[in-house]
């Protein structure tokens, strides 16, 4: 993940191992793990993507959080 805040995520995604297309207004779920080993799962929708033009094969988007867990909220509040 790039950047987390609570309505929001930006992430970066490999695009030579991942085929799928990811567009605007997609939904989907993230999910990753905590310091502590706690799943956190947060649905998404894709508000924006961005292809990284230096010749990487990397693509930025930005999600909005449909819905958190409380575990995110917990992960959010131990960051600050």
């Amino acid at each position: 993940m790039v950047n987390m805040a609570a309505n929001g995520i930006c992430i970066s995604i490999n695009t030579e191992k991942n085929e799928c297309q990811i567009n605007e207004g997609m939904l989907f779920v993230v999910k990753f793990n905590s310091p502590a080993g706690e799943e956190i799962g947060l649905q998404c929708k894709v508000l924006r993507t961005h292809e990284n033009l230096n010749g990487d094969l990397e693509k930025i988007a930005a999600l909005e959080i449909i819905n958190q867990s409380d575990e995110y909220q917990k992960y959010l509040n131990s960051r600050s």
